[in-house]
């Protein structure tokens, strides 16, 4: 496994951006199961952080890089900075350009990723799910999958919005400016409207396939999680709803949502069968780990004698 933190200079946003990237460039797994094919391009996650977080979050507080090496997914995470992946000509940020064109190309030119729209995804917590469900359908020739994790679907938060700062701590006239909008009701029908953007976007040639995940616990988000899942398979989405008994708007919930999410995305590639620490069915033990084979010694496809040997006797 490695994890890089760098940044990059995105056209959209004028600026050097800063995100992690988690890459299973290795491999152990037990006899029976395949090894990855040499060389072959990754699939990515494109993970959005939520509000008041950063990219280095989540690779820090949850199993996000754990399962990324279990289930052969290199992981993408940038933040948000409170502003809800929206594009605004009042603010000077294009969030959706920096994500589905910037980062996306940026990464591809930079690591062996594929290039195929099945095999990339769009993931986020809380705003970052909000965002992740708003870009995906905005770019569905781009991202083939969304997942969307405790969701925080502001569509009719902004439409209310008071004049005073609320809990998510903006202003009418700050949402207004990070939508780039005059008035309130311009947003009804525009580039972020979900709904608006489902209605569109199932009419198109390419559709992308959502996952919504969200802890029974999360009270303000699961029912409208239901609701926008519901709404979504009612104009034709291939849609699907996940709760996590017992999660609340946490890293818990994430936890879980991850492995969850990973599943969905890339069940083929759990070349390792949740055995270590990342899954909940691990099993470290002499006998499977005598028996591990590591792609630094061995080529996918050698049957020949395991090279990766335990180093003393249990």
């Amino acid at each position: 496994m490695a994890k890089m933190t760098l940044n990059f200079v995105s056209e959209a946003l004028y600026r050097a951006i800063p995100m992690d990237i988690i890459i299973p460039t290795d491999h152990m797994v037990l006899a029976d199961q395949p090894l990855p094919e040499k060389n072959a391009p990754y699939k990515t996650v494109y993970y959005l952080e939520g509000l008041l977080g950063n990219f280095s979050g989540p690779a820090n507080y949850t199993r996000l890089q754990a399962f990324a090496e279990d289930y052969n997914v290199v992981v993408v995470v940038v933040g948000g900075e409170n502003q809800w992946y929206t594009d605004s000509p009042y603010t000077g940020n294009y969030f959706t350009k920096l994500i589905a064109r910037d980062l996306v190309n940026f990464t591809r030119r930079f690591l062996n990723l594929s290039h195929k729209r099945e095999d990339t995804a769009i993931m986020g917590f809380s705003m970052g799910g909000h965002g992740a469900m708003n870009i995906g359908l905005q770019y569905p020739d781009v991202f083939g999958k969304i997942i969307a994790v405790d969701a925080a679907w502001h569509r009719q938060v902004w439409i209310d919005a008071p004049e005073v700062p609320t809990w998510d701590l903006h202003t009418k006239r700050q949402y207004m400016t990070m939508l780039g909008v005059d008035k309130m009701e311009d947003f009804i029908g525009g580039q972020h409207d979900m709904n608006a953007l489902a209605e569109k976007t199932i009419k198109g040639d390419v559709v992308p396939q959502i996952l919504i995940i969200c802890g029974t616990e999360d009270a303000p988000q699961f029912e409208p999680a239901k609701e926008v899942c519901a709404y979504l398979k009612g104009v034709g989405y291939d849609a699907e709803f996940v709760p996590v008994e017992g999660g609340g708007h946490s890293n818990w919930t994430i936890d879980h949502a991850v492995e969850i999410a990973f599943d969905w995305f890339n069940k083929e590639d759990n070349f390792r069968q949740n055995l270590i620490y990342a899954g909940k069915n691990a099993d470290l033990n002499a006998d499977n780990f005598s028996i591990w084979k590591t792609m630094y010694n061995v080529e996918a496809g050698d049957t020949s004698e395991y090279r990766f040997i335990a180093s003393r006797e249990f």
